[in-house]
């Protein structure tokens, strides 16, 4: 019998209360707040407005997680980064393992690109010189925007790297001036195609181009990170390290 205790079911009559109970908090929150008039808002109305900012705030949410955040740091950082309202990247995120492979790509073209040019006599005010502006001014834009990424960066507060991130914008600018803004500016600045109209040397012009150069930094965070973070076995990862300073020394 489910209206005997012993049995183990539920009594009708605490069943019957508890969906009046669930009616009661349905009508409150339907009801008008004070200086409204309580035939001016659908009950219905008000509740589905209350179920679309749900689902819109839970798909904000699960945007957050699942593109800037990796299962590693997801369980640590669910609850502090989602209640957090600007744009922030998490490092070691998959957002910024993507943005910084893109920005290796383009530093790994530099430093293939400029010894070979360095070593030829390489004149962009020739004929032959202009395939080159395509490649290179597309690869400047990306330092360029990588000004703007990295001053979103969140950055680890301690030195374990566990899950302590500032997240603070503010905090994160102040960061980033001091540490990397000056080095990122001169590896941007395309000035060895801004200094032409001033029929500056060609030699001094390839010369300008070592700047791009100061992304080394970065690169080298992207090694650490493949190293802790990836997947790829670490004989792989140092080989690949080998075969393109073999590259380079060769280009040099």
């Amino acid at each position: 019998d489910s209206s005997n205790p012993k049995s183990g079911g539920f009594k009708r009559q605490d069943t019957t209360q508890m969906y009046k109970n669930k009616l009661h908090q349905t009508e409150d929150f339907s009801k008008p707040t004070s200086h409204q008039d309580s035939e001016s808002i659908d009950p219905i109305e008000s509740w589905r407005q209350y179920e679309d900012q749900t689902c819109l705030t839970a798909f904000i949410r699960w945007v957050k997680l699942k593109l800037f955040l990796t299962n590693e740091v997801a369980w640590n950082l669910t609850e502090e980064f989602s209640q957090v309202k600007h744009f922030v990247i998490i490092p070691f995120s998959k957002l910024y393992n993507l943005w910084t492979s893109i920005v290796v790509v383009s530093f790994l073209y530099f430093v293939m690109i400029v010894p070979y040019q360095l070593a030829l006599d390489y004149d962009i005010l020739e004929e032959g010189g202009w395939p080159h502006f395509i490649p290179d001014i597309t690869c400047s834009c990306v330092f360029v925007l990588d000004i703007w990424v990295r001053s979103k960066i969140a950055f680890v507060v301690n030195a374990r790297g566990e899950s302590d991130f500032q997240t603070c914008i503010d905090q994160i600018h102040t960061y980033y001036v001091n540490n990397l803004l000056l080095w990122d500016i001169l590896a941007a600045i395309p000035l060895d195609y801004l200094l032409i109209p001033f029929n500056l040397q060609p030699a001094l012009l390839r010369t300008l181009r070592v700047l791009k150069f100061c992304k080394t930094r970065m690169f080298f965070q992207f090694i650490t990170i493949l190293r802790k973070h990836s997947q790829l076995p670490k004989s792989l990862i140092t080989f690949s390290l080998f075969f393109l300073l073999f590259i380079i020394i060769g280009h040099f």
